[in-house]
Order: C-alpha cells, then structure tokens, then sequence
C-alpha cells in the first residue's frame, strides 16, 4: 500500500494534454487519504508483515528510530514541498494512517500519542471515556497533519496555485460494528450506523476540496459527488482534455471541476450514484439525483443481520443524550426501503409504501447496472506469499525477483551508549 508518493503532472499528462495550455499554469494537486490505509503490526489470526517502502527500497524499524508513521509521513511530505521546483508542477497523494479503527493490537501503533491526549478539546474529556479520548488524539494529529502539509505550501509560496484535497473511503466504525474489536469510539451522528454498512453513516465520508482558482469558497455542496469522480475532475483540473478521459479511457467517473471553479452546487453532473451491488454479501444501494436536487436512495439485502433490533444513530459514550431511531420502519432484508435524503439524511423515514413509483424507477436502474457487472473474483489464499517466506515483509507475490532492498540509515545510537 503506498502511504505517500509525488508524481510530475507533465508525465501524467503528457499524452493527453491541451496543447495551448501552458506547463507553468497547471496547479499542484494534494491529495490527503485518511481513515483506512492502516500501517498494520502483528494481526492474530491472520498473516501479517511489513510493508512500508521508499522507491521500492524497504524501510526497517531501526530506520524510523521509533518516529509514530503519521508524523514521518508528514516530514517527508514536507520535504517533497521544500525541494519542489517551481514550474513543474507535482501531485502528491499522502494516504495517512489516521485515524483508522482501534484494534486492541493496533493501539501499539495508532495511538502512541499521549501528547495528543493533552491537547485541547482532547483534554477535556476525562479519563472514564478513554477510547473516545484517544479517538480524539488521533483525529487532532490528522489536524495537525493537514495543517503542516497547507503550511509546507506557503512556506513555499505555492498555495494560490495548488488544489487540496481532503477525503475519506468510509464513514467511522462506530460501536453499533457488529465487529466490536473493530470499533474506534467515532461518532457518525445523526447519520445512520456506520463502517460496514451501506446506511449514510458508513457511506457518506468527510471530504473537502480547497483552492485559490476558486470564485466561490466557504460552501457546502449537497450534489452527488463519487469517490471515482475524482479522477476525472483533478484530471480536467490539471489541463487534461474531458473527451480523452471519457473516450480513451472510459472511467466511471465524471468531472466536477466546472462546478468547483464557479461555485454552484446542484444538480450537478452525476444523475446516479451506485453505493455499492454485492452479489456476495447479497446488499445494495443506489442513489439518484433529480432535477431539482432532491437526492432519492433505495437500500436492500442483508444489512442489519448482525445488529438485531438496531435501526439509528449511536451517540458517543460520554453523552446522556439517547440513540436516534427510526420513525418508520425499513427490514431491508424482507423488502428494499427508499429515503428522501435532502429532507431525511438520518434515514428515519421509509417512504417505499407511499412513493413506490420512485422506488420502482430505482429498482429497475440497479437491475440494468447489475446486468452489466463484472462477477468479484474470489481467489484462494497463496501459501507461497506469506511474509514469512520473506524475512516477514509483504512483497510483490509474483515477481520472481522479490528480494527488495533496504533504503540506507544511520542507525539510532542511545543515550547508553555514549
């Protein structure tokens, strides 16, 4: 999993490129992933290595001198900002650990950050709600990585010509997981569940785009917006050609920046947005938006088997405020339900028995997206690719030259030692 990387924009783009466009006007693009890509220790019950790697090259323990991995990402974003030539313009994707999901084996690693927990609103909260506390940390130093990372950039004199992107891949997994070792103390509130699930608290994720082209900032946009939609809208951004993108290349997503740069919300370019077709875990979901905005949903399959009785919102721990719940009645697993998320966005009210046209409409949609469906493809655990077999390290499992070497360090002399 690459944690950071730095790729020249004239590279990228240099095949499909407006020629008119002049190299010193495309922007820099900063790209900030947080949540899932989780730098993973030892996980029981299932094979775990290393995998941290510069340019290919492996980076040991002893190179770190036990420096927490959010904050070396960070200095070496830093650094790739520092030495950035100007006239060349860069996109940097920094996919950070934080903050990820509290395993018990991973707070080792996630939350070694005591000087966090010191910090104001952290602080605060007493000792009786320690995970929602260390949560808390965590979410402060993906602050502080943000802001280090915007900082860099000014320093630099480059922010009015860069774009930031800040994303997630899905939303906190709350204690309604029925996986409650996965569980890390967030708070989805009022959106319904969380990780996991297909309701608006484990779909919609915290997102924001920031840049100096725009006309218009300080806004919230309510148009459907999908993660594959990012693609296309930083490449058009950075000089790329909309047609090329769309023919050439046929992604599925589609290009927002016309939007961003003017400001205007809805509706926007995507009519659908498909949450997810699992033909495996027998769930679905799928999003439409109307002319008007008004953004319909439609939810079915086996979604709440491992939560019975359980249809809400979970506060945190350190509230005396209650759980929020339903007010009609939606058992995805017995009849697909539909919700009105401009007016409903907590999902409370299952309007399937008095808009069944709607639901109809949205039914017969995910029916010809699924025809067209590509079947997942299961494979079988490869005995030949345990790290084990690689001096614990997670390497390219086919490459017959899988042997990587180590970046060159100085090791880290104690204070013993002298």
């Amino acid at each position: 999993m690459d944690y950071l990387f730095v790729i020249p924009l004239v590279s990228v783009l240099s095949e499909y490129t407006i020629a008119v466009v002049e190299k010193d006007w495309r922007p820099n693009i900063v790209v900030i992933m947080a949540d899932d890509l989780a730098y993973k220790g030892a996980t029981p019950g299932v094979q775990s290595g290393r995998d941290l790697f510069e340019n290919m090259k492996k980076v040991p323990p002893e190179a770190m001198n036990n420096h927490l991995l959010p904050n070396l990402i960070t200095e070496k974003a830093e650094q790739i900002i520092k030495n950035f030539t100007p006239g060349n313009p860069f996109y940097l994707h920094v996919a950070t650990p934080l903050v990820w999901k509290s395993y018990e084996y991973n707070k080792g690693v996630q939350f070694s950050m005591p000087n966090y927990q010191l910090k104001s609103p952290a602080h605060l909260l007493n000792d009786t709600f320690i995970e929602r506390k260390r949560q808390m940390a965590a979410i402060q130093a993906l602050d502080e990585q943000v802001g280090r990372i915007k900082r860099a950039l000014d320093a630099k004199g480059i922010s009015d010509n860069t774009i930031i992107a800040f994303m997630s891949d899905n939303g906190g997994a709350d204690l309604s997981n029925p996986r409650l070792e996965q569980a890390n103390h967030a708070s989805n509130e009022p959106l319904r569940m969380g990780k996991g699930n297909l309701f608006e608290g484990g779909v919609r994720c915290v997102s924001f785009i920031w840049s100096g082209l725009f006309r218009r900032r300080g806004y919230v946009a309510n148009r459907l917006f999908h993660v594959t939609d990012w693609l296309p809208t930083l490449w058009e951004a950075a000089g790329g050609q909309r047609a090329l993108m769309r023919d050439d290349l046929a992604v599925d997503g589609v290009s927002h920046w016309k939007w961003l740069l003017e400001g205007r919300d809805k509706p926007g370019p995507r009519e659908y947005l498909m949450n997810k077709i699992d033909s495996v875990g027998n769930m679905y979901a799928i999003i439409r938006e109307e002319q008007d905005g008004t953004l319909y949903k439609m939810i079915g399959g086996e979604l709440d088997t491992n939560v019975p009785g359980f249809r809400g919102c979970v506060r945190c721990k350190d509230t005396s405020q209650p759980n929020i719940h339903e007010i009609t009645p939606c058992i995805p697993q017995k009849a697909d339900c539909l919700f009105d998320l401009t007016r409903d966005p907590c999902e409370q009210q299952n309007l399937a028995a008095t808009n069944p046209y709607m639901l109809a409409s949205l039914q017969a949609t995910l029916r010809r997206r699924n025809y067209s469906s590509i079947p997942s493809a299961h494979v079988a655990f490869d005995p030949n690719s345990q790290p084990a077999l690689f001096d614990n390290w997670w390497v390219p499992g086919l490459d017959p030259n899988a042997e990587l070497e180590s970046v060159s360090f100085t090791p880290f002399n104690p204070s013993s030692s002298y």
